[in-house]
C-alpha cells in the first residue's frame, strides 16, 4: 500500500479541548470494538492521534508538506491560483497561501520521487501546472477532481489525469483516457475486491480515499484493502490518501 498524507501530516487537529475530547474518544469506540483488530494495531493509531494533538497545525503548510516527505510519504494538496500564480489552497486563495513553486522546490530537495496527488480546484491551470512540474522534473504526479470540460485540457496535454468514482458517480468519467482512478466513500463502504481487480485489469492505477477522510470508522475498510492486497499481491499498486499515515503504515507494512 502506497499511504499519501491528506494535505500533509496533522493539518485536520485543531487546537482546542473539544476536537481533541471528540478525536480520543472516537478511536476509544474504534479500540474497543470487539474482534476489532491487534493490541499492536490499536497502539498505531492512538501514537498518531497523539502526534497530530501535539503538532496543532493549519493544513497545506510547507512544514507539514517537509514532514511528510521526510517521513516517506506522497501527499494530497489542493491547487488554485492567485494573481497569476499557482498556489496551494483548499478554499479561496489569499496572500497568505503557499506558492506552488515553493511547494515543488521543498519537495524536490527530499529527492525520493514520492507520490503526489494534486487536487485541481480551478479551471485553467493546465498550462502552467505542466510548465512548473517539467521545470522541477516531476512525474511521478496525478491531477485529478477537475471539472469535465477541463479534465480534457489535462488529456490533451498528456498529463496523469485521474478520473473519479464513488457512489453518486458509479461511471468513471473519460475512463478510457485517464491513467487511473480516485476511489472514493462519501457515505457508505462499496470498494469491493471486484471493483479493485477491475480497474487493475484494465491497467488504471487506484487511489483509495480512506473513510477517516469523511470522518467514519475505518479499521474495518483497512482490514478489508489489506486482505485483498495480501491475496493478490498488490502491495506497490495502490493507493491509499489518509490523516493517519503512521497508523497506516504500520497496519499495512508493519
Amino acid at each position: 500500500m502506497i499511504i499519501l498524507a491528506h494535505r500533509g501530516l496533522n493539518h485536520y487537529i485543531k487546537a482546542n479541548a473539544v476536537i481533541e475530547s471528540n478525536v480520543k474518544s472516537n478511536i476509544k469506540t474504534d479500540i474497543e470494538r470487539k474482534n476489532a483488530f491487534s493490541h499492536n494495531e490499536n497502539n498505531a493509531i492512538k501514537r498518531n492521534i497523539e502526534s497530530n494533538i501535539k503538532a496543532h497545525k493549519s493544513g497545506n503548510s510547507l512544514q507539514n508538506f517537509h514532514e511528510s516527505f521526510s517521513l516517506g510519504y506522497g501527499v494530497e494538496t489542493d491547487i488554485r491560483d492567485y494573481c497569476l500564480d499557482l498556489v496551494i489552497s483548499h478554499d479561496m486563495a489569499d496572500s497568505n497561501a503557499e506558492s506552488f513553486e515553493t511547494f515543488l522546490q521543498t519537495y524536490q530537495k527530499h529527492g525520493n520521487n514520492l507520490t503526489l496527488a494534486l487536487n485541481i480546484k480551478a479551471d485553467g491551470l493546465c498550462v502552467p501546472l505542466k510548465k512548473a512540474l517539467q521545470q522541477y522534473c516531476i512525474d511521478n504526479y496525478f491531477v485529478f477532481d477537475m471539472s469535465l470540460p477541463d479534465t480534457l485540457h489535462y488529456i490533451k496535454h498528456d498529463m496523469n489525469v485521474f478520473t473519479r468514482q464513488s457512489e453518486y458517480e458509479k461511471i468513471p468519467a473519460l475512463y478510457d483516457k485517464a491513467k487511473g482512478v480516485w476511489l472514493d466513500e462519501f457515505c457508505n463502504h462499496w470498494i469491493s475486491e471486484e471493483i479493485i481487480l477491475k480497474h487493475l485489469d484494465k491497467n488504471k492505477q487506484i487511489c483509495i480515499v480512506s473513510p477517516d477522510l469523511h470522518k467514519r470508522d475505518f479499521w474495518r475498510e483497512w482490514d478489508e484493502y489489506r486482505y485483498i492486497i495480501n491475496k493478490h499481491k498488490l502491495h506497490n499498486k495502490i493507493m491509499l490518501c489518509t490523516d493517519y499515515t503512521q497508523a497506516a503504515r504500520e497496519f499495512f507494512h508493519g
